[in-house]
């Protein structure tokens, strides 16, 4: 299924660098083709999904081309996954690079009490 605006192919309308916005669902039924037209172009693919299985194909189906068209792809990009994938990154951020397991004081790890500072010794 391909999305048309105005008698065209939405993959006439977006080229490299150009953001599409996708609120159409439910996404496996219908989102598919949104997603195919911003890895083609090269563009920026933002999507509201919800749907888990969606989400996994963005990423396993499409990102590998999204790699090789240079598009970059936003999925889960609604209300309830924002902020979780906000937290989590500025988590990591703060965090630092990971330490290998190795690493880590085992006694603390044993017990449950795996945290930042163990890792960082």
């Amino acid at each position: 299924m391909a999305l048309h605006l105005g008698g065209k192919n939405i993959g006439e309308l977006i080229g490299a660098g150009d953001v599409l916005v996708s609120t159409a669902g439910p996404f496996l039924k219908v989102g598919r083709s949104a997603v195919e037209a911003a890895v083609d172009a090269g563009a920026i693919y933002l999507d509201s999904s919800g749907e888990p299985p969606f989400i996994r194909q963005v990423f396993a189906e499409y990102g590998p081309r999204a790699e090789r068209t240079g598009a970059v792809l936003l999925t889960a990009f609604g209300y309830d996954y924002v902020p979780g994938n906000l937290a989590g990154a500025l988590a990591l951020e703060a965090r630092g690079p990971p330490q290998p397991w190795a690493a880590a004081d085992e006694t603390h790890a044993a017990a449950g009490r795996w945290t930042t500072s163990t890792a960082q010794g």
